[in-house]
Order: structure tokens, then C-alpha cells, then sequence
């Protein structure tokens, strides 16, 4: 067979392949009537809600008050300020329209980005070949498809992602920092995609800029400074200090749990310096693209860890390196890489492996992943003739290689002697839980907590803000939540489950707060004004309030 026909075979193989990819994401999002459609929108859509009415976004009164307003009666039972208040004024064209108008316009909007995204990443070669295998990954993937029927905003913020590297890639930096800004405004996660290039592109900085700071303007129009400031801080202490469920229990090989343990701090640090020292060794514009996509492939690899529906912002890397042997110039070796990745893409997703769903498998999947974009980087870095200011250390070259290697084993390892992780944590404002037809049902084992109103404790009136407790703990674990009630920041708590009596913790109570002890008994069910005095507890809890001095 010729080179044109086996072209033309190609690309017909491919675009079936990438309709029937598409039609099947379809069927299970868009097209779907499962339950829990569109559970994660609410909160983007209350944003947009609250800020055309003038009301602060981050506050949960002013989400329960559009909730109530609207008359949305669609089964929202606690209030989620997770987002960034620039959320508001981006989201507030979508609550124009009711929230049943906006679920289907979502849906439509967040399956396209999926798809597209296997369109934009940049590469080279027969464009229809490339744009036709990279849909069929991106429909193809399973998170894109639960992503778009939940309403989770992450496909979204890979298309911008990917869309800014394109232009990157092309040399319109303006309009990449346009794109890696208007995601900022979404998530702050785009921040970091963005490093490895911005130490030198100054337009693509400006044209961060220009589309943020305006919708950073428009959101203090409903939110302060101050409380804009204090929002943020409170998702920061929310996502850096979480852990999924399944490293408390410990009920993974030693391997999958270090591999857990590392895949925060570690990975991100290595990841993210890793990358900016390349990008100043060799500023090639596929270089600096490969940094960007080790970073998004580390940001998936660690959110992924709690939900799937993180897996998409490591979609653009999968892209990028499962279509790698269709591009003119690839080595034959990129076969295999690319072959892996694709076939890991369509199937793992799949697999619960450990635990009953597929958060350790997304995780697995995006460790590859991360692997696999550093062998195309350093590939592109090695073939590249453009060379940056650090190109002076190849005069030391095993010098070098020595430090930062053994620099990267201490910071991956030093995760692994560090303090247990604790247990899920409060959201911020409290995560938005949906009952109901067409929304998330309650998993068994698990339960809504009551609202934490004024309480006792010791003799001390406290007054508790209403919060959702997300984290779990199996029967028995007590040594774990002994460790978390000793050391966890308050407002941070587990679930514990079973009879109340068998989990209440035997440690050192002495160093618990009260407000600790508070969020345990409530993700019990219990009020402290509403126990009374239960013996034999009672002696323990009164020292520890004392202790705590509240």
C-alpha cells in the first residue's frame, strides 16, 4: 500500500473511530437520565446567580438566598464557597437563564470542550489524522463523558489550557496568557501551567493581565478585597491540607500508598521547578510546551486521587503524547509510548484497582502519563539548537545531574516520613450535597451532617458555623483518628462510622480543640447542647475543653 493510500486509510479509520467515541460520551452524559446530573454545576451557576444580584458569592447566605429566590427546590442541602469569587461575574451570562435551560447549555459546552481539546493541542504532521486520533482520546475518555454529566468544570479548564499552548506554540504569547488568565479567573490551578514560560514571555504575562485583572475589577463589585483574600486563603488550607479516604484506612500495598503520599507536595515541587529549569536550559517552543504538560499532568495525578472527575486536567498531556507516533517527525519509539498511553487512556479509567472506584487507577494512569511527558520533553529538549541562560551548566554536566537528582530524591522522598495524612476535610462555606430525583444520592455508610448551631462544652457557650464533613474512616481505624484529632488545624475533622461510643478516640485528648471535638460529634450526628452529660465521656471531653483553654 502506497503512502497516500495508507494516509487516506488513516484518516478514515480515525474520524469513524472519533464519531463513534463522541456518540458514546454522549449517550452517557448529555443523552443520559441517570441520577446526579449536573450535581457539581450548582455551585458555578449560584456564583453567577449571586453576583447579578449584587450578593458576595463566597458567602453561603448569599447562595442559599438566590437558592431560595429562584425557587430551585432541586434538593441542595449545604453550601460549597470552594470557588474563586472571579467566578461570579465569568458565570453570571449562564444564570441568566434557569437553572433547567442552563443544565443543557452546561452539558452541551463541557462535551464539546472535551472533544475539542483532542483537537487543539499542537503538534505536527497531517492535520486531520492528528485532530481525528486526538478526538477519539478525548471522547474516549471516560472522565470527559462523567465530567459533563456532573457539571464539573475541570474539561473546561483543560481546553483553555490546551488552547493557550497552541497559541503559545505559535507564537502568539498575548493570547496565551489571555487564555492561561481567563482559567485563573475559574481555578488558580492554570497558574502553575503557566510558570515555565512566563520568567521570559512578558506578552503572554500582559495578556494575563489584561483578561484578568478586568474580571478581578468585576467581582469586587459583590466581594471585598478582604473577603476575596480570606476566600482564597480558606480553598488553600482546603486543598493543600486533604487526604483522600482510602490513605487513612491504609488499605492499599505499601507501593500505591507512597506513591499517594508523594504525589502532593513531592511531585509538584519537582514537577513545577523541574520544569522552569528546563525551560531556561532549552526555550524551545515545543520544550516549553512539554514543561506546561508536565505540569498539568502532575495536577491531575494529584486531584485525581479524591474524584475522577479530576482526571481531565491531564487530558491535554494525554492528547499530546497518545497522538505523538502520528506526527511527521516522531522517532519510531514513540510507537510503543504512544500506543500505551492510548490504550491506558480508554481503558484504566475503567478498572477500580484497591478500591471501588477508580481514583487509585487515575492516579496510576496519571503517574504514566507523567512519565511518558517527560521521555517526549526530553526528547524534544535534546533535538532542539536553541538554548537558554542555563545552558552554561553543560560544562559540568555529571556535576549537575548529580545535585538535581539527589535534590528530587530527597524531595520525593522526605513525603514518606512526614506526619499521617489526615482525613477529607471541611469545604470551605461546606460542600453543596444534592438529594433527590437527578442528583447525587447519599453513599451508603455516610450521612448529611445537621446544622451546628450554638453549643456547650465545659461550661463555654460556642458558636459553630454551619459545615459539611466530606472524609470517612472505616470501623475500627481509631489509631487514625486518634493521630488527626492530636494534630489536625480546627474546622478539620473525620466521619467517623458506627456506634458512637466505639469511635469516640482514646488518645490524647489533652491537645484536641473544642472545636474539634465539636465538628467529630456532629459528623455523628450529635449536638453538644443536646447530649447532655454522657458518662463515661464526659471527664475526657471537659479536660480537653479546658486544655484548649475555650
Amino acid at each position: 500500500m502506497s503512502v497516500s493510500n495508507r494516509r487516506t486509510a488513516a484518516r478514515v479509520f480515525l474520524t469513524v473511530a472519533a464519531i463513534a467515541a463522541v456518540g458514546w460520551a454522549a449517550s452517557q452524559s448529555v443523552l443520559s437520565d441517570r441520577s446526579s446530573r449536573m450535581s457539581d454545576a450548582l455551585p458555578l451557576y449560584l456564583y453567577g446567580a449571586a453576583w447579578l444580584e449584587g450578593l458576595s458569592p463566597v458567602a453561603q447566605a448569599s447562595l442559599k438566598q438566590v437558592y431560595a429566590d429562584r425557587g430551585m427546590d432541586v434538593g441542595a442541602a449545604l453550601w460549597s464557597t470552594l470557588y474563586p469569587a472571579t467566578v461570579g461575574p465569568l458565570f453570571a451570562p449562564f444564570a441568566l437563564f434557569a437553572w433547567e435551560t442552563f443544565t443543557r447549555i452546561w452539558g452541551v459546552v463541557l462535551l464539546a470542550s472535551g472533544a475539542l481539546v483532542g483537537a487543539v493541542v499542537p503538534r505536527k504532521g497531517d492535520r486531520w489524522t492528528l485532530i481525528a486520533g486526538g478526538v477519539v482520546l478525548a471522547a474516549g475518555f471516560a472522565p470527559v463523558a462523567e465530567a459533563a454529566r456532573l457539571g464539573q468544570v475541570n474539561v473546561l479548564l483543560a481546553l483553555l489550557c490546551a488552547l493557550g499552548m497552541l497559541a503559545l506554540h505559535r507564537d502568539r504569547d498575548g493570547v496565551a496568557g489571555a487564555l492561561f488568565g481567563l482559567a485563573a479567573a475559574i481555578k488558580l490551578v492554570p497558574v502553575f501551567v503557566a510558570l515555565p514560560f512566563a520568567w521570559r514571555h512578558r506578552k503572554a504575562v500582559l495578556g494575563g493581565l489584561a483578561l484578568g485583572l478586568p474580571v478581578l475589577g468585576l467581582s469586587f463589585i459583590a466581594t471585598s478585597p478582604p473577603e476575596f483574600v480570606q476566600a482564597l486563603q480558606d480553598t488553600a488550607r482546603f486543598q493543600t491540607t486533604i487526604a483522600p479516604w482510602w490513605m487513612i484506612t491504609g488499605d492499599l500495598p505499601g507501593w500505591a500508598l507512597a506513591l499517594a503520599e508523594i504525589r502532593h507536595g513531592g511531585l509538584g515541587i519537582v514537577t513545577v521547578v523541574g520544569a522552569g529549569l528546563l525551560s531556561l536550559w532549552r526555550p524551545d517552543r515545543t520544550v516549553l510546551v512539554g514543561a506546561a504538560m508536565a505540569v498539568l499532568a502532575w495536577l491531575g495525578t494529584d486531584a485525581v486521587a479524591f474524584h475522577v472527575l479530576y482526571a481531565p486536567l491531564y487530558l491535554p498531556a494525554i492528547v499530546w503524547l497518545g497522538t505523538w507516533a502520528l506526527e511527521d517527525e516522531a522517532p519510531k519509539w514513540a510507537i510503543p509510548v504512544s500506543l500505551a498511553c492510548a490504550v491506558g487512556a480508554l481503558g484504566v479509567p475503567h478498572l477500580d484497582l484497591f478500591v471501588d472506584e477508580a481514583t487509585v487507577s487515575g492516579m496510576l494512569l496519571g503517574y504514566a502519563v507523567w512519565l511518558g511527558v517527560l521521555v517526549r520533553t526530553g526528547h524534544a529538549a535534546w533535538n532542539t539548537a536553541e538554548r537558554g541562560p542555563l545552558v552554561v551548566l553543560e560544562r559540568w554536566p555529571t556535576q549537575v545531574a548529580g545535585v538535581l537528582g539527589l535534590a528530587s530524591m530527597y524531595i520525593l522522598l522526605s513525603p514518606l516520613a512526614a506526619e499521617p495524612p489526615r482525613p477529607e476535610a471541611v469545604m470551605p462555606g461546606g460542600e453543596i450535597h444534592h438529594e433527590g430525583v437527578g442528583f447525587v444520592e447519599p453513599p451508603e455508610g455516610e450521612r448529611d451532617l445537621p446544622q451546628i448551631g450554638p453549643g456547650t462544652l465545659g461550661g463555654a457557650q460556642v458558636d459553630w458555623t454551619e459545615l459539611s464533613v466530606v472524609g470517612r474512616l472505616s470501623p475500627g481505624s481509631r489509631q487514625a483518628l486518634d493521630h488527626h484529632l492530636e494534630t489536625a488545624a480546627s474546622r478539620w475533622t473525620a466521619l467517623g462510622q458506627g456506634d458512637l461510643a466505639e469511635s469516640v478516640p482514646s488518645g490524647p485528648l489533652a491537645r484536641t480543640t473544642v472545636e474539634e471535638l465539636t465538628l467529630f460529634l456532629a459528623a455523628e450526628g450529635a449536638r453538644l447542647d443536646e447530649l447532655g452529660r454522657p458518662e463515661p465521656l464526659w471527664a475526657e471531653w471537659s479536660a480537653a475543653a479546658e486544655s484548649a483553654g475555650r
